[in-house]
């Protein structure tokens, strides 16, 4: 999240990018509601299932915004030593030229080879749908959409209902201070929720990977979250989940 407010991303070969929220039982913040939004399918079926992207990836779809194979200590000595005298003051293409001349593409990833079925399984439409079609790639062909499959469904029900329903309402056009205000409140549900305890005992206490996640009625928006809705100050998120029927 804070990598994503940065004007300029870099990322190495060997980087790996995710928001993997699913398997702790809390769920993709720190802006991730907008810059998830802003990317369609491939948001939400990152958001849902926390799949690791290369680099190739992460760039693919705009997370970086240079990939670079040099040592820290060149790149930092070249940005540091940018000649600003050829740029007009404050013109950040100074800084982006720089890390264009180091740029290093490099060849697609398991995310741009799968992303005519991540559009297919993630249709933004229905919630159930696109879990159980995400949960049908148990059996594909790719390794990693195999791993996505498992992500979502060994995670939290809680957290994919609510990356859902953020995701929608991402989509809508807000400030930043009103993304920023949404996801707080939206934390302080979700610190309470038993599944954030129970994630963070099964992975970094415990660390039995043996989630018990709370179980709801069943696996609609509703049956997840309407035993203990995650209702805000803010109305145009309250008007959502009215529309979904969580409340």
């Amino acid at each position: 999240g804070l990598f994503m407010a940065a004007p300029f991303r870099l990322v190495t070969p060997y980087s790996r990018l995710a928001m993997p929220e699913i398997n702790i039982g809390l769920y993709p913040d720190v802006g991730a509601t907008r810059f998830l939004a802003d990317r369609g399918a491939i948001g939400l079926f990152t958001g849902l299932t926390g799949s690791i992207m290369t680099a190739a990836g992460a760039y693919g779809i705009g997370w970086a915004t240079h990939i670079c194979d040099a040592q820290r200590a060149s790149v930092l000595d070249k940005v540091i030593n940018i000649d600003w005298e050829h740029y007009p003051a404050g013109d950040f293409r100074a800084i982006d030229d720089t890390l264009n001349s180091m740029h290093r593409p490099v060849g697609p990833g398991p995310l741009q080879n799968s992303l005519d079925v991540i559009h297919s399984v993630c249709r933004g439409v229905n919630f159930e749908h696109d879990y159980e079609s995400i949960i049908g790639l148990s059996d594909a062909r790719s390794d990693w959409l195999r791993q996505a499959s498992e992500n979502l469904q060994k995670g939290s029900p809680a957290t994919a209902a609510l990356s859902w329903l953020l995701w929608q309402w991402g989509k809508q056009v807000h400030s930043w201070n009103e993304i920023f205000e949404l996801e707080t409140q939206i934390s302080d549900w979700k610190i309470r929720h038993p599944d954030f305890v129970e994630g963070v005992r099964a992975r970094l206490v415990d660390k039995d990977l043996s989630p018990e996640w709370q179980k709801g009625n069943d696996l609609s928006l509703k049956g997840i979250l309407s035993q203990n809705p995650p209702v805000t100050t803010i109305e145009s998120w309250n008007e959502l989940l009215k529309h979904y029927g969580v409340i």
